[in-house]
C-alpha cells in the first residue's frame, strides 16, 4: 500500500515539474475540486507533497442535477478539506444560470458549466493570490478527448489534446491513468463523489467512456499508447507552425487597431494554407479576448475563408464570414478580422448585405447577384440534403441594404390578400421540426417599414414564402 502511495504522489510532483511549476514556500496552489476520485486524489496527493496551508480547494456547485447531489458534491468536498487542513472556497452557481448562459452562448450545457466554472476559478485566482491552479483531467480524459476531436473532425492541432498548462492553470495528473487514482485511493481508504450522470450516454463523452473505449480496449490492446504518442508528435507540429504563423504575421503587415486586425489580401493568400490557418485562428483568438473560456472556432469558418480565397477572382464583390461572435470581412485588399456583436436571436444568424458578393450567416452560404428589378440570391445550407446543388431565388424589386436573418418573435409577412400572418405560424404549417431555427427570412431595409419579403423554405425541402410586388 506505500508503495501505491509514494508512486502515486511521485508522479503527481513530476506532472508538476513538467507543467512549469516550482515549489518555494511562499507559493500557493489553488485546486479545483468536485468531489470525484481524479479531484479527491489530486487534492489528497498535493496536501502530502506541499504545505497544507498554501493550498486552496475550489468548489462548485452547477445547481444542474437535483440539489441532494449537487449541494451533497460541494459540503461533502467542504468536509474533506476541513478534515485535510486545506482551505475551501465554495462557489453556489443559481439554479438556472447554466441554463441561460448556455443560450447566451449557444453551446450545449457541458460548454456553459464550463464557462462558469473557470469564472470562478479566475475569481479564486485573484481573491487569494494563487500562483499556480491545478485542474484534474488524467490521462484517460486525454485519450477520450482526442477520439472525441477525431470523431468530430478536428483539425491536425486538435489532436493533440489537452495541454499540460495554459497561463496559470496546470494538470499535473495528464500522464495518470484512471486506475492507478483509484489504486490511490482505495489504498487509503479514501471516499470519493460519483457523478449520476456519468453513466448517462447523451452526451459524446460518456459514449466514448461508455462504448467506444471498452470496444477498443477489447479488440484493439495497447491502442492506448500509440494513440497518446500521436497526441504529443501532433503537439510539436502545432507549436512549430503556431510559431511560424507568427513570424508570418510581422512580415505581412499585421495591423492591430481598435477592436479589430488586418492584414493585406495579397500577401496573406501567398502563404501556405497551414499558415493561413493558423494565423486565422491567432486573430479570432485575440479579437475574441474577454469572452470567459477560450471560444471554439469551428473549422468549417476557416474552411469556408479558405474557400474564399481560392474563388476569389470569380467573385465581382466583397466577402464575408461569421461565427462565434467574430467576422472575417474582405474589403479594398485587406483582410479584416473583428468582433461583432449578436444582432438576432440568441442562438440564431443575420446578415446585412449590402452589396454583389458571398456572405455566410449561421450554417447558410448567400451568394447575391442583381440584374435588373431582381435580386438573385443563390442558397446553400450545411445540412441540406443536396449541399452540392444551391437553391436560387429571384426577388422582385428588393434593393441593397437587407437583412437575411433567423427568425424572431413577432415576424409577420404579408399574405396574397393583403393581411399579415405570423412567421411562426407559416413555419408550423410547414412541420419544419428541428429546421424551424434554421429557415431563413429576408427584410427589406430600405423600405420605411422595414417589411418581410420572403421566407426561403425550399433550399431545406419546403416552401418558400415570397411577397409579389404590387402593379403601380
Amino acid at each position: 500500500m506505500k508503495d501505491i502511495v509514494q508512486g502515486f504522489e511521485t508522479k503527481v510532483l513530476s506532472g508538476l515539474h513538467s507543467c512549469g511549476a516550482d515549489f518555494p514556500p511562499s507559493l500557493c496552489y489553488g485546486v479545483g475540486v468536485s468531489g470525484g476520485a481524479d479531484s479527491i486524489s489530486l487534492l489528497t496527493a498535493l496536501s502530502h507533497v506541499l504545505l497544507p496551508q498554501n493550498i486552496v480547494a475550489v468548489t462548485v456547485n452547477h445547481n444542474i442535477r437535483p440539489a441532494e447531489q449537487t449541494e451533497g458534491d460541494a459540503s461533502f468536498v467542504e468536509a474533506y478539506c476541513k478534515r485535510i487542513g486545506v482551505r475551501c472556497f465554495r462557489v453556489d452557481i443559481r439554479r438556472g444560470e447554466v441554463e441561460r448562459v448556455k443560450k447566451e452562448r449557444g453551446g450545449g450545457i457541458e460548454d456553459a458549466a464550463r464557462f462558469l466554472r473557470y469564472k470562478a476559478f479566475e475569481e479564486a485566482i485573484s481573491s487569494f493570490g494563487l500562483d499556480w491552479f491545478c485542474l484534474a483531467h488524467n490521462q484517460n480524459d486525454q485519450l477520450e478527448t482526442i477520439l472525441m476531436r477525431f470523431f468530430s473532425g478536428g483539425a491536425g492541432g486538435s489532436l493533440s489534446g489537452i495541454p499540460q498548462s495554459r497561463d496559470r492553470f496546470i494538470r499535473p495528473l495528464l500522464s495518470i491513468s484512471r486506475q492507478e487514482i483509484e489504486a490511490y485511493l482505495n489504498s487509503q481508504g479514501l471516499e470519493f463523489r460519483t457523478d449520476s450522470t456519468n453513466s448517462e450516454n447523451t452526451m459524446l463523452r460518456n459514449r466514448m467512456r461508455n462504448k467506444i473505449i471498452p470496444f477498443l480496449s477489447e479488440n484493439i490492446p495497447g491502442w492506448q499508447k500509440p494513440l497518446l504518442s500521436l497526441s504529443r508528435k501532433m503537439a510539436s507540429d502545432e507549436e512549430f507552425i503556431a510559431s511560424s504563423a507568427v513570424q508570418a504575421a510581422g512580415k505581412i503587415g499585421w495591423k492591430e487597431e481598435e477592436g479589430q486586425l488586418s492584414f493585406p489580401l495579397d500577401e496573406f493568400s501567398k502563404l501556405h494554407p497551414a499558415l493561413r490557418t493558423r494565423m486565422l485562428y491567432l486573430a479570432l483568438d485575440k479579437v475574441l479576448q474577454g469572452e470567459g473560456s477560450r471560444v471554439r472556432i469551428p473549422y468549417t469558418f476557416i474552411e469556408g475563408i479558405q474557400r474564399n480565397l481560392q474563388i476569389l477572382p470569380k467573385i465581382k464583390g466583397d466577402w464575408a464570414e461569421n461565427s462565434c461572435g467574430a467576422e472575417v470581412v474582405c474589403s479594398k485588399g485587406r483582410i479584416f478580422v473583428r468582433k461583432v456583436q449578436k444582432v438576432a436571436t440568441e442562438s440564431g444568424f443575420f446578415a446585412i448585405i449590402t452589396k454583389e458578393g458571398i456572405v455566410r450567416a449561421g450554417k447558410w452560404t448567400l451568394g447575391v447577384s442583381k440584374s435588373g428589378g431582381k435580386m438573385h440570391l443563390e442558397l446553400e445550407h450545411a445540412l441540406s440534403q443536396n449541399a452540392s446543388l444551391p437553391c436560387g431565388v429571384d426577388i422582385e424589386g428588393l434593393e441593397f441594404p437587407f437583412a437575411f436573418r433567423s427568425r424572431q418573435a413577432g415576424d409577420s409577412i404579408k399574405t396574397a390578400s393583403g393581411s399579415l400572418k405570423g412567421v411562426s405560424g407559416i413555419l408550423d404549417g410547414w412541420k419544419c421540426g428541428s429546421f424551424r431555427s434554421e429557415i431563413p427570412v429576408v427584410q427589406d431595409l430600405k423600405s420605411p417599414s422595414q417589411p418581410l419579403v420572403c421566407i426561403l423554405g425550399a433550399p431545406l425541402g419546403f416552401n418558400n414564402w415570397i411577397v409579389q410586388k404590387e402593379e403601380k
